[in-house]
C-alpha cells in the first residue's frame, strides 16, 4: 500500500486467513488489518495510559521476528516498559514488511518516545526469523530409532516417504525427537513418527515409513587394483552390505582375497567376485626359467623356456632348450619350477 501524503511504502504478504473476497480486497485486507491493529493500540494507549517522560529510543536497522507478533521492542531499542507491547501480527514465514517514517512516527508519539526520522534511519524491514530443519538430521533420527527398536546396528534403513522442506520459527535449532516406532518384521517395514519443536513452542509431526534390510560385513578393496597387483591383508577393509544382495559368487572372507590378483581392473569399496580374481602369474610365457629335478639327495638343475604362464602351484609346459624336449613342471617360485621324475625325462 502506498500513501502519497507521507510517502510510506509498506509491502508484505501475510495470510490472515481472511474470508473470501474480491481480488482487489484480498490484496488490501492484510495491510488494512495491520494498520487497524496499530490504530486500536494507539487509541487504547492514549485513553488509558498516562504520558511517560520522554524517552530516547533508537530505531533498529532490521528486525528478525521470532514470535507470531510484532512488538514495540522489535522496532525500537531502549523501548522501556512498553517493549513487549504487541502491535500487530508478524509476517508469515519467509515474508517481510516495511514500516516507513509515517508509521514509525505514530508509534513513537503514542508511547511518548523521543524519536525523529533521520536520513538512512527512516524505515525498518520486519522479517520472520525461521530456521530450516536439516533433512539429514531427520533421516539419522529415523535410522537410529529403527535400529534401537530391532536391537541391531547391522541394518540398512531405507526411507520411502519424501521428507519435506521444513522451517520453524526462531533462530535456534529446533528439537527433533521420535514419538513412536512400529516395526513389521514379517514384511521388513517400519513406521516412525517424528516430532519437531521450535524454541518458541510451535511443533510439527512427520509420519515416515520405509523398509529395513539386515546387513553383513564382506571384504572389499581399499583402493583400485589392476591385473598383476598382489592383494595383501592391509589392502582390504570390511563393508556392510544388504544380505539380499549377497550371492555365492562374492568373496565373503578376507582370506579369499589375500595373495590374489585381479583378472581385470577392480574398483574400491565394491563387492569382489571370485571369478574376477586369480593367483599372480610368477612365471611368464616365453621367459627362461630354472627347472629343478630332485631324486633323493641328488638335485639337478637345467634351463628351460616356459611355454605357459603359471601361478604358484600350477603345472606348466617347459621346453628343455638343450634336449629340445617338452616337459611338465610345477611352478614353485618366480622363474623356478620343479620336475616330477616319474612323469618326465629331461
Amino acid at each position: 500500500m502506498y500513501n502519497e501524503e507521507n510517502n510510506i511504502d509498506i509491502r508484505h504478504e501475510i495470510d490472515f486467513h481472511a474470508p473470501a473476497c474480491s481480488e482487489q480486497n484480498a490484496i488490501v485486507l492484510p495491510v488494512a488489518l495491520f494498520i487497524a491493529c496499530i490504530v486500536v493500540t494507539f487509541t487504547l494507549l492514549l485513553l488509558s495510559t498516562p504520558a511517560m517522560a520522554a524517552g530516547q529510543v533508537i530505531l533498529k536497522k532490521d528486525a528478525m521476528i521470532s514470535d507470531n507478533v510484532v512488538t514495540v521492542g522489535d522496532i525500537f531499542e531502549n523501548a522501556g516498559p512498553h517493549a513487549d507491547h504487541i502491535l500487530a501480527p508478524a509476517p508469515a514465514a519467509g515474508d517481510s514488511m516495511i514500516l516507513g517514517s509515517y508509521d514509525l512516527q505514530r508509534i513513537a508519539t503514542a508511547f511518548d518516545y523521543n524519536w525523529q526520522p533521520m536520513p538512512g534511519m527512516n524505515q525498518i524491514v520486519l522479517q520472520r526469523a525461521v530456521t530450516e530443519v536439516e533433512k539429514s538430521d531427520i533421516a539419522r533420527m529415523v535410522e537410529a530409532a529403527v535400529q534401537d527398536k530391532m536391537g541391531s546396528r547391522d541394518l540398512e534403513v531405507s526411507i520411502d516417504s519424501v521428507i519435506p522442506r521444513l522451517t520453524m520459527n526462531g533462530t535456534e535449532a529446533p528439537e527433533i525427537s521420535v514419538k513412536s516406532t512400529l516395526i513389521d518384521t514379517i514384511n521388513n517395514k517400519f513406521d516412525v513418527r517424528v516430532a519437531i519443536k521450535s524454541a518458541n513452542g510451535s511443533s510439527e509431526n512427520l509420519d515416515l515409513n520405509g523398509k529395513v534390510y539386515r546387513t553383513t560385513q564382506i571384504p572389499v578393496l581399499a583402493a583400485n587394483y589392476k591385473n598383476g597387483d598382489v592383494i595383501h591383508a592391509n589392502d582390504i577393509k570390511m563393508m556392510n552390505i544388504r544380505q539380499d544382495q549377497i550371492n555365492q559368487s562374492i568373496a565373503l572372507k578376507a582370506d579369499d582375497l589375500v595373495g590374489m590378483t585381479p583378472r581385470r581392473s577392480l574398483t574400491s569399496d565394491k563387492p569382489v567376485r571370485m571369478a574376477d580374481l586369480e593367483r599372480p602369474q610368477i612365471v611368464k610365457k616365453g621367459e627362461m626359467i630354472t627347472m629343478i629335478l630332485k631324486n633323493g639327495p641328488m638335485t639337478l638343475t637345467a634351463k628351460g623356456k616356459a611355454l605357459d604362464d603359471g601361478a604358484k602351484g600350477e603345472t606348466i609346459r617347459v621346453l628343455n632348450t638343450e634336449s629340445n624336449r617338452t616337459i611338465e613342471a610345477q611352478v614353485t617360485a618366480p622363474q623356478r619350477a620343479t620336475i616330477a621324475l616319474e612323469t618326465n625325462r629331461i
